[in-house]
C-alpha cells in the first residue's frame, strides 16, 4: 500500500492528489522534509510513501509549528501540519489505520522459498519423484530466511543472537526482550510478530520487505538520525547521549535506548 502525496513547496497548502471535498481532513495541508526541504515558491512535486514501513508520530521536531505530525520512513521523515487540532487527529487516525490493516493481512503459506529453485525443479521425472526429492531442496523456514539479511543474525537493539521476533513496520529483527519493549510503543510505531508462531502474517510482500530493509540499513538510518539529534541538542556534552544496550543489559536500558530512538 502507497500513499501519494502532492506537495506545493514554500508557504502554500499541500493537498493529496484524490479527489476530496476541501473543507474535508484531506484539504490543506503543508509539508516539509525533515529539515532539509528547499522551498521553492510554487514548485509542485509529488512523494509516494510505503505505508507498509512507516510510522506516524504526533510531535514535530520544529517546535515552531503546530498541529504536526510525521510520517516516519526508513529513508526520509515527512512533517505535515494540519489546519486544526480535529483535522490532524483524523489524520493521524485514517493513516494508522491502513498501516494496521496491510500489516494484518494474512495468507495460507507457512514458508517462503529463497532463493527461488529454477521452474523445471518439481516436475517428476519418469520415475514419479521430483527434482525437488533428488536435489534436496526444501522450502526454507521464515526465520532462517530473514537472518540472512545482513545485520539480522542478532537482534536490531541489543544485539542479541538469534531473534524470533520482528517488527512489521520497522523492518527489523528482535529478541523476546527488545519486543517486549517495541510493542509497548503501540503498532502505530512498532507492530511486533514472531517468526515462528504468527505464521501467516510473513506473506512474500511483507518478505520482499524485510530483505529490502534488514537490520544493517535500517540500524544505519535509525542510529544516524540518533547521533545527530544529539550532536544538534547536546554540542558540548556527551553525557546526555544514550548508548546503544548489548544483550546483557538490563530491560530499562534497553528501554531508554529504544525510545530515544524512536
Amino acid at each position: 500500500m502507497f500513499v501519494a502525496i502532492s506537495i506545493v513547496t514554500g508557504y502554500h497548502h499541500q493537498h493529496t492528489g484524490s479527489a476530496v471535498d476541501s473543507s474535508g481532513v484531506f484539504a490543506k495541508f503543508r509539508a516539509r522534509h525533515s529539515r532539509s526541504l528547499s522551498f521553492n515558491e510554487g514548485t509542485l512535486g509529488s512523494r509516494t510513501v510505503d505505508l507498509r514501513a512507516s510510522t506516524i508520530k504526533l510531535d514535530a521536531e520544529d517546535t515552531d509549528l503546530r498541529l504536526c505530525f510525521r510520517i516516519l520512513t526508513p529513508l526520509k521523515t515527512y512533517t505535515l501540519q494540519a489546519e486544526n487540532g480535529v483535522d490532524r487527529m483524523d489524520w493521524v487516525n485514517k493513516i494508522t489505520a491502513v498501516i494496521v490493516s496491510l500489516l494484518n493481512s494474512h495468507i495460507q503459506q507457512q514458508h517462503v522459498e529463497i532463493p527461488r529453485p529454477p521452474s523445471n525443479v518439481t516436475s517428476p521425472n519418469s520415475h514419479g519423484t521430483s527434482e525437488i526429492e533428488q536435489t534436496g531442496y526444501r522450502a526454507e523456514p521464515i526465520s532462517s530466511a530473514l537472518r540472512k539479511i545482513p545485520g539480522n543474525d542478532v537482534c536490531a537493539e541489543c544485539s542479541a543472537a538469534e531473534p524470533d521476533w520482528a517488527s512489521l513496520n520497522l523492518g527489523i529483527l528482535l529478541c523476546i526482550e527488545c519486543s517486549g519493549v517495541h510493542r509497548n510503543l503501540g503498532v502505530h510505531i512498532s507492530k511486533v510478530r514472531s517468526l515462528t508462531l504468527d505464521v501467516k502474517v510473513w506473506e512474500p510482500s511483507i518478505v520482499e520487505l524485510f530483505c529490502t530493509l534488514g537490520n544493517a540499513y535500517c540500524n544505519s538510518i535509525w542510529e544516524g538520525s540518533l547521533l545527530k539529534n544529539e550532536s544538534v541538542d547536546e554540542p558540548k556534552a556527551t553525557s546526555t547521549s544514550v548508548p546503544k544496550p548489548c544483550a546483557k543489559d538490563v530491560i530499562s536500558l534497553k528501554e531508554k535506548y529504544i525510545h530515544a530512538k524512536v
